[in-house]
């Protein structure tokens, strides 16, 4: 009794106090002092400044709410006071140590007491991860308490169905951060709910950002279990992803290109399929014609382009191909790398319908005015010279020598995939084809002067 009374008067910023409560809680030894005490313990928990009392004082709640006599009420109140203080306004620190706390007892009480307190774990922790602004907060409600300490096929084949409605966008976080068991149980469930939230996404580009994010969670949701969506929902699934290949915001169109890409190089769904989506790879193009587009973006569109060709659909390749070599100025190092990235890779059936005359169409403008640019030797006269200078080919700045770099490289890996001979004849022919262009805009330039 002596010790409890110890306990209060050293307070709950002592870390003696601490080791006096954990002593008197192994002991199990019944003290009204005790129990008074554990509501400062549980205050401090959620209010202290100090990381290091904060992590004491959670040590000690749950020793004390695991190991020391408490009535049902007793336990109910510290539990409504957790629960509650989830959303503590005031302190991330304070919000973290809660949501800690909660994810021990959640995986710690005994059947029969979390059975009891399940609902409100559930229905608070989802409200949390739903409007916590903090992105650590959020992960570890997530991470920790939902998919870690309450993980069930309860908690994902029913309770997550009926949250669809409240926050769609919470779910497919949750349910991607999910076991692949987790993720059947949701699909089994709620399939035929989300596919028209992505498909209405797609129809009606010009939503509210929120919508966008819910669309953007969910295609996350599907490229990490795409390997689980069952064969009657793949070709929707790859459709709805299609669909959204040419969303307003790249933050979307990456993640349907991520799930395209994985639908496609895992074998679930046939190259086949991607080349009947004609739109598909249409869009794929596209993107590399936008003036600035992400890495991130880039190595998804062209890795898809390259499934795309796999295939070994002709009419499919000549346009991947007569694509590539289109509007060359924008994203050319892109460009340049998928050329060589389809050259090394070594598959008959690919570098059969390789036009190696279209395909150095990328490479001759940045070797040839490089080198007149350099050399000074007239060969493409001087106004196209000035011009190539113009446009930084051939300064010397870093970046113009990377490129011309990448070209030579990328016009090796032709050689080593078609021959010497083969690589040379298309060289010289792309190499033709814009020197006819060029006289052919000089002619009709002098055409404008001599009638003006």
């Amino acid at each position: 009794r002596a010790m409890g009374r110890v306990i209060q008067w050293a307070g709950i910023s002592s870390t003696d106090s601490y080791r006096l409560h954990k002593a008197l809680i192994k002991a199990r030894r019944v003290f009204p002092e005790v129990y008074d005490s554990m509501n400062a313990v549980a205050s401090a928990l959620v209010k202290s400044t100090d990381k290091t009392v904060r992590q004491l004082a959670s040590s000690t709640m749950l020793a004390y709410m695991l190991d020391y006599p408490l009535g049902k009420k007793r336990l109910d109140h510290h539990v409504e006071f957790l629960l509650s203080n989830m959303g503590y306004r005031h302190s991330d620190g304070g919000r973290r140590a809660v949501c800690e706390l909660l994810c021990h007892l959640a995986r710690k009480f005994p059947p029969g007491v979390k059975k009891r307190f399940y609902d409100k774990f559930v229905f608070f922790a989802f409200a949390r991860a739903a409007n916590e602004e903090s992105r650590d907060v959020r992960r570890q409600v997530v991470d920790d308490l939902l998919v870690g300490g309450l993980a069930s096929p309860e908690l994902y084949g029913t309770y997550l169905g009926r949250f669809l409605d409240i926050s769609a966008e919470t779910v497919f976080l949750v349910v991607e951060r999910s076991q692949p068991s987790g993720f059947d149980s949701f699909w089994k469930e709620a399939a035929t709910r989300v596919m028209p939230m992505l498909e209405a996404d797609a129809a009606l580009p010009s939503g509210d950002e929120r919508r966008h994010l819910t669309v953007h969670k969910g295609l996350a949701m599907l490229e990490k279990h795409a390997g689980r969506i069952p064969s009657p929902w793949v070709s929707p699934v790859f459709r709805a992803a299609t669909s959204h290949l040419e969303h307003p915001h790249e933050w979307v169109r990456a993640a349907a290109s991520r799930l395209v890409g994985r639908l496609i190089g895992e074998g679930i769904v046939s190259g086949r399929l991607l080349v009947d989506e004609r739109r598909s790879y249409e869009a794929f193009l596209r993107v590399l014609d936008e003036r600035e587009i992400s890495d991130e973006l880039a190595k998804a569109t062209l890795r898809n382009l390259f499934h795309v060709l796999c295939a070994g659909d002709v009419d499919a390749s000549v346009r991947v191909y007569e694509g590539i070599a289109r509007n060359a100025r924008r994203n050319l190092e892109q460009r340049l790398k998928f050329v060589g990235m389809v050259c090394s890779c070594r598959k008959e059936a690919v570098l059969e319908h390789l036009p190696v005359d279209v395909v150095c169409r990328l490479l001759v403008p940045v070797l040839e005015d490089a080198a007149a640019a350099s050399t000074g030797d007239g060969t493409h006269g001087g106004r196209d010279r000035d011009r190539a200078r113009g446009r930084g080919i051939g300064t010397g700045t870093e970046r113009d020598a990377d490129r011309k770099l990448l070209a030579r490289d990328v016009f090796n890996s032709i050689v080593d995939a078609v021959g010497h001979d083969r690589a040379l004849r298309g060289y010289n022919a792309a190499k033709e084809r814009r020197a006819g262009r060029q006289r052919d805009r000089r002619a009709r330039r002098a055409g404008a002067g001599a009638s003006g």
